[in-house]
């Protein structure tokens, strides 16, 4: 086995077997799917046929995960891509294929191409491959659901189904050619703020918690936002109220308002996240949040409870780390310039790294994701195709 194509077809350029109408129109009936976080059934479905199509072995774990197989020569390979979207705007995905080389939906709901451009574009390659008979790696392709919720999918795959050590994820919104070195570490807090309640006409009998709350922020400095270029810490939600009235998760807007005016609140929830790329810096913000929080409760005699839990490790690759130099070799034989990005935002990367499996994190062919202004660009699917067919035609 080489990184070329069988000795019958050398000479021809792996870019000439690809269908690319074949290819624009599979990823258009994979985006028409609606497949939000947690209603990944129905393309689970259709993916377990085409897959099967292509003679792969295809199976499914006790969390709806699917894991297919296709054997080879050589050391194996593993390709992951997710099944789910963000909350995708509306029932129905129209997608619309534009003249000036980019696919769209109709403006109404997101495309959905994060991440089934990947998908579509595995496929392709596995038709490829079968089709013309072309000797290949063994092949792992594993599609998890709930990627798009803190990779829910990828932590409760059954791992036992595969046995690849090095995979290739193509689910970042960069200019193609981009290999994403490192992510960060990713750990949640949450903190019940407690204080005393009391009639709002005395509010200097009561202990209010929202002054908890804007003190620490303010006064006690909580690091918040951009700490710097590797770190970031965000509040992504806070509720003040009554005890007894509020678990601190799924409260609307119409809960909120629902309730009486006239008392101080004695109950504050705050849930965020810290994510950095060193965790040395991860767990000084974090020291530093609950530090704030609990001074601030002192200074107003009210009481905290800080809870921490990690969400992902994060991970570094060197430029020179011959996993890397492999993917920049191939992109290189496409032609493309090669370019390096150091991500904030995790992925199922991290997980996978966390079981031993080398995963690292390639560009893909949408852009805008998660907006309804998302757009996939369908040079750029033709090309991660042809990569995929490359890389597994790669002999370490």
């Amino acid at each position: 086995m080489n990184n070329s194509l069988n000795n019958n077809q050398k000479g021809e350029s792996i870019m000439e077997h690809i269908n690319k109408k074949r290819l624009i129109e599979t990823f258009k009936e994979l985006a028409s799917i609606p497949s939000p976080s947690g209603q990944e059934e129905k393309i689970a479905q259709v993916l377990t046929e085409k897959l099967e199509k292509l003679d792969l072995v295809v199976q499914k774990d006790a969390y709806g995960n699917l894991v297919a197989k296709l054997d080879g020569e050589g050391e194996s390979i593993m390709l992951c891509a997710h099944m789910d979207t963000v909350a995708v705007g509306g029932d129905v995905i129209n997608v619309v294929d534009e003249d000036k080389g980019e696919i769209k939906s109709d403006g109404t709901t997101i495309l959905g191409a994060d991440n089934k451009d990947s998908i579509a574009a595995i496929i392709e390659m596995l038709a490829v491959i079968k089709g013309n008979n072309l000797t290949h790696r063994p092949v792992e392709i594993v599609l998890t659901r709930e990627e798009e919720i803190i990779s829910k999918g990828a932590k409760n795959l059954d791992f036992s189904l595969v046995s690849g050590k090095e995979c290739i994820i193509s689910d970042q919104a960069e200019s193609y050619g981009t290999i994403t070195l490192s992510a960060p570490y990713n750990y949640k807090f949450n903190i019940i703020i407690s204080g005393k309640r009391c009639h709002s006409k005395e509010p200097e009998k009561g202990v209010d918690v929202i002054k908890i709350l804007a003190r620490a922020i303010e006064v006690e400095n909580m690091p918040l936002g951009r700490i710097d270029d590797n770190t970031t810490s965000n509040i992504a939600y806070q509720y003040s109220g009554l005890s007894g009235e509020v678990n601190g998760e799924g409260v609307t807007v119409a809960d909120i308002i629902s309730k009486g005016r006239n008392s101080i609140p004695d109950l504050g929830v705050v849930h965020g996240e810290v994510r950095s790329l060193e965790k040395s810096s991860l767990e000084s913000i974090l020291k530093a949040i609950e530090n704030a929080f609990a001074n601030a409760a002192d200074y107003f005699g009210g009481k905290i409870n800080f809870t921490v839990e990690k969400l992902a490790d994060g991970y570094v690759y060197n430029k020179s780390d011959p996993f890397v130099l492999m993917i920049v070799s191939i992109f290189k034989e496409q032609g493309i310039e090669v370019k390096f990005f150091h991500s904030i935002g995790g992925s199922d990367a991290n997980l996978l790294m966390e079981y031993g499996i080398r995963a690292i994190v390639i560009s893909s062919a949408h852009r805008n994701n998660h907006q309804k202004s998302e757009y996939l660009i369908v040079d750029d699917l033709v090309k991660l195709a042809d990569f995929y067919i490359k890389l597994v035609q790669f002999s370490p």
